[in-house]
């Protein structure tokens, strides 16, 4: 039978995975706004005045901008290997 169970288990797994994806690349996203955000210049500003020096954060900025990107790519490797996946299954159970 086509779409058979072993197919629906897929696709509801599948989709459980895009949307942790989803929730993970939003968590990364709220956290690029708030390093960007003005509040975050003034606190840098508040602790350059209490201490005499400036926290860095470009290389955080930096690892955070690499995280979106990477993050935003993977979608794409999971439906790539979830059509391959689709594709090889020859319907019966098993694969072709």
């Amino acid at each position: 039978m086509a779409g058979g169970p072993d197919a629906n288990s897929a696709a509801r797994e599948y989709s459980q995975l895009l949307r942790v994806h989803e929730q993970l690349l939003s968590q990364i996203v709220r956290s690029r706004d708030e390093l960007l955000a003005p509040s975050m210049d003034l606190l840098v500003k508040r602790i350059k005045g209490q201490t005499g020096s400036e926290p860095d954060l470009t290389e955080l900025k930096t690892a955070i901008e690499e995280a979106i990107r990477s993050t935003q790519a993977v979608p794409v490797e999971y439906r790539v290997r979830h059509d391959e996946g689709r594709r090889n299954f020859d319907g019966s159970g098993g694969h072709k």
